[in-house]
């Protein structure tokens, strides 16, 4: 067991990660996995990708997309580029998406493949440059580490709209890494680990509790596009996965 360590910020926990646990299982799915190695440097190049298509520090990304490994690359490498993503719930309607979009002054929207029909209506209704998720493969370096301290706000993630429009709320740097560091401990996990996300990762459990303790303690991530009941079990198995966050609903 490699000893977890306190980082300041979000990009510079993925570069680390990718240092300390190397060839170790990263992210899992169905169809197969990638070390913490080749993570960063897929981050990394959707931090170029990013940046190469006009995106600056500050700037917010829109990113509408089903749990995948190409999703955390997008995740993380906007968050690399400086730029503030907002991953949304990818069944959002055209019009939840458009309001989405223009809440967060997006200058960019990402979206899986399944999402290129409304992408392109998106795009031609906003004036906005969408682009898809496969096309993330980089072209340059990435950008310089940005110059942010751990207070700063990393992501931003919606409330769900249960009273009234969504909320974009911010969330720093800290709230991450720090929540990533401390959450194993908190309910007892030892040892390594097969995290498993079938809470979508535009949710702050699976952002925070999920993906952020896989980088801090090299534990592997298990993926799934969503939670299906009639297969939970068989899924868990198929996955290696040892530990799930679920609400109450599922189970």
């Amino acid at each position: 067991m490699i000893a977890p360590v306190a980082y300041q910020t979000v990009p510079e926990l993925v570069v680390q990660a990718g240092e300390r646990f190397g060839a170790r299982t990263a992210l899992v799915t169905a169809s197969g996995s990638e070390s913490f190695a080749e993570l960063a440097a897929r981050v990394e190049a959707a931090a170029a990708a990013i940046a190469g298509a006009g995106v600056v520090p500050g700037d917010r990304v829109l990113l509408a997309a089903a749990n995948s490994p190409a999703t955390v690359h997008a995740w993380l490498g906007a968050i690399r580029a400086g730029a503030l993503p907002a991953a949304v719930n990818p069944e959002l309607t055209l019009p939840e998406l458009e309001y989405a979009a223009r809440d967060l002054a997006a200058a960019l929207v990402l979206v899986d493949a399944e999402r290129a029909g409304p992408g392109r209506v998106l795009a031609a209704g906003l004036g906005l440059e969408v682009r898809a998720l496969d096309t993330l493969a980089g072209s340059g370096p990435a950008p310089a580490l940005p110059a942010v301290d751990s207070l700063a706000p990393a992501a931003i993630v919606y409330t769900s709209g249960t009273t009234s429009r969504p909320k974009g709320v911010l969330v720093r740097h800290a709230a991450y890494t720090e929540t990533g560091l401390s959450f194993p401990g908190w309910i007892g996990l030892e040892g390594e680990q097969r995290l498993w996300a079938c809470l979508p990762l535009f949710h702050i459990n699976a952002q925070a509790y999920s993906l952020m303790s896989a980088l801090q303690h090299g534990h592997g991530l298990a993926l799934s596009a969503r939670f299906h009941a009639g297969s939970f079990w068989a899924d868990a198995r198929a996955l290696g996965a040892t530990s799930v966050n679920v609400i109450g609903a599922m189970l």
